[in-house]
């Protein structure tokens, strides 16, 4: 049988034990929200970076394009 002490200690072992399961529950919920505002951050950039370079990609035509109009300008000139 138990004596009084040691319930007394039981419960406080039990009560430290629920303590640190409840702070361990809130530091998972913490790292899953964490983890879920990184994934709308990394979302949110991946879209950003595709336009950079739809946007890239179309300079670089309207350069190359460009580029061949001062050519046949360059050549009928040299003519």
């Amino acid at each position: 049988m138990l004596t009084a002490t040691q319930l007394s200690n039981l419960q406080e072992e039990l009560k430290k034990a629920i303590e640190q399961l409840n702070q361990s529950e809130s530091w998972k919920k913490q790292a899953y929200e964490d983890a879920e505002e990184a994934k709308k951050q990394l979302a949110k950039m991946s879209e950003k970076l595709q336009e950079s370079e739809k946007q890239l990609d179309e300079i670089s035509a309207s350069k190359e394009s460009r580029l061949q109009e001062l050519k046949k300008i360059s050549q009928y000139w040299d003519k």
